[in-house]
């Protein structure tokens, strides 16, 4: 019982460390496009270009 508790809790805390990560790469992500608007816009600019077939 106490083995299955052990697996438990470096499963728990192996999640809680991806939502972590997760939440600090969508935060760098978005600070970085705060930063840098101009690369957002060709971004999209190549997504919808693809999407269009150019």
């Amino acid at each position: 019982m106490r083995r299955l508790q052990r697996f438990f809790w470096i499963f728990f805390s192996f999640v809680l460390f991806l939502i972590l990560a997760s939440w600090a790469a969508y935060a760098y992500i978005a600070l970085y496009i705060l930063d840098n608007p101009d690369i957002v816009g060709n971004w999209i600019g190549k997504l919808t270009s693809g999407i269009s077939g150019n």
